[in-house]
């Protein structure tokens, strides 16, 4: 599993740095990633689904940007093993993400004081950071 984790974490630096340098990930290569992760982790395709719907419904309620986040959130659901991961990463990403959303609404997109938010907030760059802290917790093993 620690393999896994591992690869997981290098896609997630990739896919963390096409989103913030183009705001695009390539569908094919995060499609290859979802088709891996499901041959190597088809016993956990239940939190993967849930992680599906739960993405899909941030993604319609506008918290994720694009359905990229939605594919890495469904991603993520399948290294998670047990509901207490499930339920920490969920919440992790929610904290983690609401602050990031209020911080590059408000400074980073707004130097001059504006109130317009860009719709396209790259935020696989959280997905990063829940994941990197929630296995050093050793939440993912339990």
């Amino acid at each position: 599993m620690l393999l896994i984790g591992f690869i997981l974490l290098i896609f997630l630096i990739i896919f963390s740095i096409f989103d913030v340098n183009a705001k695009k990930i390539p569908s094919v290569i995060l499609t290859g990633a979802i088709f891996v992760m499901a041959f190597i982790y088809f016993d956990n395709i239940y939190f993967a689904v849930l992680s599906f719907i739960l993405g899909y419904m941030f993604y319609e309620f506008g918290f994720f940007g694009s359905i990229a986040d939605v594919k890495t959130y469904t991603l993520i659901g399948f290294y998670l093993n047990s509901y207490n991961g499930f339920f920490v990463y969920m919440l992790s990403v929610m904290l983690i993400g609401g602050l990031w959303i209020s911080y590059y609404g408000l400074h980073l997109n707004n130097p001059k004081g504006r109130k317009k938010i860009d719709p396209k907030i790259p935020f696989t760059f959280i997905f990063l950071i829940s994941f990197i802290i929630l296995e050093i917790a050793g939440v993912f093993y339990g």
